[in-house]
């Protein structure tokens, strides 16, 4: 605790130094986030400047100086953004620090300003291989690789998935490790030895599945999360930055969550499921798409205000466009602002209303066949439908035994065969 409230030190003198305007801003429009904190790391986002690098290695050295914690530069590195040649040789002249590429590890994660290629994530799935040879498989049931598959190999990847969006051709490389594993303990294993299709393995188990996880549908209801806490709480440092989201996850969320409008000026007037339990994006299609692109993203508050909302249709209006505007007037003339209330963002698969991950992955099933013998699956005795029986009897006593037995014969004509056990 008193390390994290020192570190927190350097944070404000860092904030401090840009509201006082002695850092340039690192953009046209004002950005909140100049340091990234963790334990012992550091992150600063900086201009290639003199007076910046100067002022920084100030602060640092201040820092340094009143706290104990002293910045060792040679084990640093410069990682350069949007940068020139002529700024990467300034960097290697003014700081002795090495000037590394992206992408960069980051708290366990490697980080870069575009999408990781699959060279360049492969040591994932090294990483991943490299859990297998400590088990000793040949020990293990079937149900307990289920287990270790699950709990241990898949939840590696819940950090990883949470922050990026791994190439499908590492994703099908997870799991065939993870497949090769399940079956026959090893890293690699032929079509021949898969008892069951992987899809059929990786579903619920309500659904008949084994209840492993689906790496690309855990990664898309993980990354809901992002868009949930940028709707629900808009104060967190980050939330203005634009998130790259699939576009099957930006569906998925719009139709997940129902909002209650407040004052408005935290709902977005086209693509959020305010007015018809549904986006306007999806009721009136025809509409949405006359409306100017920038328009797209004004909130219901800035919308509704002075009817700003028609002002952003534009081009030749089609029969189609004018009935869904006749349709959308009369239902915002029922539409009253409340200027003291916060809107509120209901999320639909929960009995509370907050977002879970559990809850987004099970929903992405809906509409999937749900296979209900899979609930009688180890219970010895007859079923109540059962036609025939083959195999043995059950363990009962001996007199349920002989009515069993009589029942069979009288009831199913097509017994294939008895077979009767005697101790040694």
């Amino acid at each position: 605790m008193l390390f994290i409230l020192v570190m927190d030190v350097l944070c404000h003198i860092i904030n401090k130094a840009a509201e006082q305007n002695m850092l340039q801003p690192l953009a046209r429009r004002a950005l909140r986030h100049r340091i990234s904190l963790y334990a012992d790391d550091v992150v600063l986002f900086l201009r290639p400047s003199a007076s910046d690098i100067e002022i920084t290695l100030d602060i640092l050295q201040l820092f340094g100086t009143a706290s104990g914690l002293i910045t060792n530069l040679q084990k640093s590195s410069v990682l350069p953004i949007q940068c020139s040649e002529d700024d990467k040789v300034f960097l290697q002249e003014s700081l002795p620090c090495q000037i590394s590429e992206f992408p960069c590890k980051y708290l366990g994660v490697p980080l870069s300003p575009h999408k990781l290629t699959k060279a360049q994530a492969m040591s994932i799935v090294e990483r991943v291989a490299d859990r297998l040879p400590s088990w000793k498989a040949d020990l293990l049931t079937k149900a307990g690789r289920v287990i270790l598959v699950q709990y241990v190999l898949t939840s590696m990847l819940i950090y990883i998935l949470l922050a990026l969006e791994l190439p499908p051709s590492v994703l099908k490389a997870i799991d065939k490790i993870r497949r090769a594993f399940l079956w026959k303990g090893r890293k690699d294993v032929k079509g021949g030895h898969c008892l069951l299709a992987w899809p059929k393995v990786t579903r619920p188990v309500f659904l008949g599945g084994l209840g492993i996880s689906d790496l690309q549908k855990l990664g898309w209801a993980l990354k809901l999360r992002w868009l949930w806490l940028q709707k629900t709480e808009p104060e967190k440092a980050w939330s203005f930055f634009p998130i790259q989201a699939q576009h099957q996850v930006q569906s998925f969320f719009a139709m997940a969550v129902k909002t209650v409008i407040g004052n408005g000026k935290n709902t977005s007037f086209w693509t959020d499921g305010w007015l018809l339990d549904q986006s306007l994006k999806q009721t009136l299609p025809h509409l949405y798409s006359a409306v100017a692109v920038r328009a797209r993203k004004r909130t219901v508050f800035d919308a509704i205000t002075d009817g700003s909302w028609i002002s952003d249709i534009r081009g030749a209006l089609s029969v189609q466009v004018l009935i869904e505007y006749i349709h959308l007037w009369k239902l915002l003339s029922d539409v009253e602002l409340q200027p003291e209330v916060e809107d509120l963002h209901i999320w639909k698969f929960t009995a509370s209303g907050l977002y879970s991950t559990k809850s987004a992955y099970e929903a992405l099933f809906i509409g999937a066949t749900q296979f209900d013998p899979w609930r009688e699956f180890g219970k010895a005795g007859l079923r109540g439908n059962a036609s025939s029986f083959c195999g043995l009897l059950p363990i009962i006593d001996a007199g349920q035994q002989t009515d069993l037995l009589k029942e069979a014969l009288t009831n199913h004509q097509n017994i294939h065969f008895v077979i009767k056990l005697k101790k040694q």
